[in-house]
């Protein structure tokens, strides 16, 4: 409350008020709004802090995993074409060996007596087999599924989460200033068709008072409100309005009594400031009209009670629309991945254990 100055006389309750209610109950009301939305838009700041470092915290998991993986690739790699040289070394080394008892085989059953040796069979160098792409294009499969789900679910899932929970108390509180703002208007307009009767507030006091100058402060309150119907109208906002909200909003708004207010209740305010304009211009010689403005605007004011409640509960059910599109985008990635490991994984590495197996047998028959 604000300290009064001993020469004013405080047990005027028209003075008590003006400078101790309106003006400054409208400040801090606005600041205390104001504060409410900072507090929520820096919550969702830190939630987005909190899935760059789930994300960091992620990549750097993979890298590990990829890593970790890089040597056990290489070394199934060299272990292979070791097998496979040794193989070769072993032909080499007992060719002639095993090629006395393929020619007898052949003269005694096929009658046939080639004898000749073929020199340019032999491979006396280790050879490399290029068997390491099988390898690799797995690990750059992996790699780029992975990568591929993290930047769309930062850039489009999270990234309209996001959007959605940081337009919310946007919306809510232009809405909430607008509310306010008419009260504010009904205020301006009274005061300034009363100017010139008894029953103004300016004229209840010789001290200087926030209700001074009235006509400049209405054209402040209807700049103000225009200011708040531009933000309100912003396309940023439109995931998460309604239909019914834009039909209420934009087109009708069946349940109001008033032509006016079926048109929407954009049109109807814009027609509200039309006639407070008018109003305030001819002092108090209208008084049916401005009992009827005071009626539009609180007809006016229920109305934005509708579309709030409205608004919160559409944008919440879009919020929670999205968080159950991440979990199912990640719940549809974990079956893929399942899905990858059993086709692409699993059965090369039965595969490939198969075909070690195979060498080993080989290995075995040989002659040592």
């Amino acid at each position: 409350m604000e300290k009064l100055n001993s020469s004013i006389d405080v047990s005027n309750e028209v003075v008590f008020f003006v400078l101790n209610g309106y003006d400054e109950a409208f400040h801090y009301c606005n600041q205390s709004m104001h504060e409410i939305v900072a507090c929520q838009k820096s919550q969702i700041l830190d939630y987005k802090s909190e899935i760059l470092v789930l994300l960091i915290v992620g990549i750097f998991a993979f890298a590990l995993c990829i890593c970790f993986m890089t040597p056990f690739c290489y070394s199934a790699i060299k272990n292979e074409n070791i097998l496979w040289n040794k193989i070769r070394k072993h032909a080499y080394k007992y060719y002639d060996k095993l090629y006395q008892p393929c020619i007898e085989r052949l003269s005694s059953i096929h009658s046939k007596l080639e004898t000749t040796v073929n020199n340019e069979l032999r491979f006396k160098n280790d050879q490399n087999f290029r068997n390491s792409w099988k390898y690799i294009w797995r690990l750059c499969l992996l790699l780029i599924v992975t990568s591929a789900f993290c930047i769309v679910s930062i850039t489009v899932f999270y990234g309209m989460l996001i959007k959605y929970l940081y337009s919310r108390p946007e919306l809510i509180e232009n809405l909430l200033n607008s509310q306010i703002l008419l009260t504010d208007l009904d205020v301006w307009t009274t005061e300034a068709s009363l100017k010139i009767t008894s029953y103004s507030i300016e004229g209840q006091t010789e001290y200087p008072n926030p209700f001074s100058n009235t006509y400049k402060k209405f054209i402040d309150s209807v700049s103000r409100i225009n200011v708040q119907q531009k933000k309100i109208r912003d396309p940023k906002y439109s995931p998460i309005i309604s239909d019914s909200f834009k039909q209420r909003f934009y087109e009708e708004y069946a349940k109001s009594e008033r032509l006016e207010h079926r048109m929407g209740s954009y049109a109807a305010e814009e027609y509200s400031i039309t006639e407070a304009e008018f109003i305030s211009r001819f002092d108090a010689q209208y008084i049916n009209d401005w009992i009827n403005l005071v009626v539009e605007l609180q007809d006016l004011d229920s109305i934005y009670d509708g579309l709030i409640d409205s608004i919160n509960k559409y944008s919440l059910s879009v919020i929670n629309q999205q968080m159950k599109i991440i979990i199912a985008a990640l719940v549809i990635f974990i079956i893929c991945c399942c899905v990858m490991y059993a086709c692409l994984y699993l059965t090369f590495f039965i595969k490939e254990k198969r075909n070690l197996k195979r060498i080993s047998s080989m290995l075995e028959i040989m002659p040592q």
